[in-house]
């Protein structure tokens, strides 16, 4: 697990030097669980591009779209780009999250093409699709019992063990 999180961190710094550390950690915790995952498959714990890409996304997509600093105009155009990515369809990007969300997305491809592996691709268009539904948590005219935390938040980390495991 050290020499993965030492490698992770290493290429974190030559993906985006600029990320901050708490948001290196969110992604990290991610890659133990996947390791974890090889270990229980009796698999050599290693850092591969779709266990880094997946990884990344967390801080990229979700983070992005809890962003209280963001408008919601923004998030919904994201969020409509990101399904469109994730489904092998192009959509410009429009800042520099896109294209690193871009990038991560076309990394994971790379190594799980979606016509050979696609469990993979469907598992990640579930977990938008958490994040889609999550967004209505962030409307304020909502009341708080029209709005289901808890089933979208346990919506959202299910899928999200689902695409560990595929």
């Amino acid at each position: 697990y050290s020499v993965v999180t030492e490698e992770f961190i290493q290429e974190v710094k030559k993906f985006d030097s600029s990320m901050n550390v708490y948001d290196i950690f969110q992604a990290i915790r991610n890659v133990w669980i996947m390791n974890s995952i090889q270990v229980l498959f009796n698999m050599e714990p290693k850092l591969t591009p779709s266990i880094f890409s997946y990884s990344m996304l967390y801080p990229y997509s979700d983070n992005y779209l809890d962003d209280p600093e963001v408008s919601v105009k923004n998030k919904k155009d994201f969020s409509k780009k990101l399904k469109k990515w994730l489904c092998g369809e192009e959509a410009n990007v429009s800042n520099i999250n896109e294209e690193n969300v871009y990038k991560l997305v076309k990394r994971i491809e790379g190594e799980f093409p979606r016509e050979k592996y696609p469990q993979v691709h469907q598992s990640l268009l579930a977990i938008h699709k958490g994040q889609e539904e999550s967004l209505v948590q962030q409307r304020e005219k909502t009341l708080p019992y029209e709005r289901d935390i808890i089933g979208i938040s346990f919506e959202k980390g299910g899928t999200s063990v689902l695409a560990d495991g595929c």
